[in-house]
């Protein structure tokens, strides 16, 4: 994860748009998704092994779920 937010802020900084940076008008969460769209740039595998885990181990959903379930009084 540290990897794919650093790179993630690194494109951020480095892609311009209307002569800008595009990390100036847009936030990060709209970039993950597109990012990891592309075979191009290597946050493409990072988004794609991050989502097989996520299904094979559970979501951050499903262990507050569970959590809050092993914690009732």
């Amino acid at each position: 994860m540290r990897k794919v937010l650093a790179d993630t802020v690194e494109y951020c900084k480095q892609r311009q748009q209307f002569g800008q940076p595009i990390g100036s008008f847009q936030v990060l969460q709209q970039l993950h998704g597109g990012m990891g769209m592309t075979e191009e740039l290597a946050i493409g595998h990072y988004f794609k092994r991050l989502t097989a885990l996520q299904y094979e181990f559970g979501s951050t959903d499903f262990y507050v779920a569970r959590y809050a379930e092993l914690t009732k009084a």
